[in-house]
């Protein structure tokens, strides 16, 4: 009996390794994006494994509070969320009050290389009407407060609700 139970183990943690390869895989060290990845896939396998096994009371209360981190999560690690939601409501504001140029941004040189003349930097200039620029402005600002809000939000839900997920 021991054997098999050594057997078993040792099948679901290879099972487990395997799982987890994809993950590591493209694991960076030097963006919090793969670390929201990483928390993310370690919750949704401890939700499976409680959803599955049903082994106490108020499991699926468990589930939907691992749920709602996965979901902040997801949202964490896409920062088009943010982008796409700051453009939606911006481009909403900007309407009939816009009167940019076709193309907003210009890049121009600052510094060149002494030998050759090659441009070695570049700066971006912002051509849009002021409008646009007080506009993006704020948005800016609001993306923000709509990141460190959910953000807040998540660790505020790990620390309460962490401690009673296990199996």
């Amino acid at each position: 009996m021991n054997l098999l139970a050594h057997f078993r183990n040792g099948f679901r943690r290879i099972r487990r390794i395997v799982a987890w390869i994809p993950i590591l895989w493209k694991d960076e060290d030097w963006d919090p994006v793969y670390l929201f990845k990483v928390l993310r896939f370690k919750i949704s396998r401890m939700c499976q494994e409680i959803e599955k096994n049903k082994r106490h009371l108020g499991y699926e209360k468990n589930v939907r509070d691992m749920k709602i981190a996965e979901t902040l999560l997801a949202r964490m690690r896409s920062s088009d969320f943010y982008w796409d939601l700051s453009q939606q409501l911006e481009n909403e504001e900007k309407k009939g009050h816009c009167d940019c140029p076709g193309e907003i941004w210009r890049f121009e040189s600052e510094a060149f290389d002494s030998k050759t003349g090659e441009p070695t930097l570049h700066r971006m200039i912002d051509l849009s009407c002021d409008y646009c620029q007080k506009a993006r402005s704020r948005w800016h600002k609001r993306k923000q407060a709509k990141e460190k809000a959910d953000l807040d939000y998540l660790f505020v839900h790990l620390r309460r609700k962490i401690h009673r997920w296990w199996d």
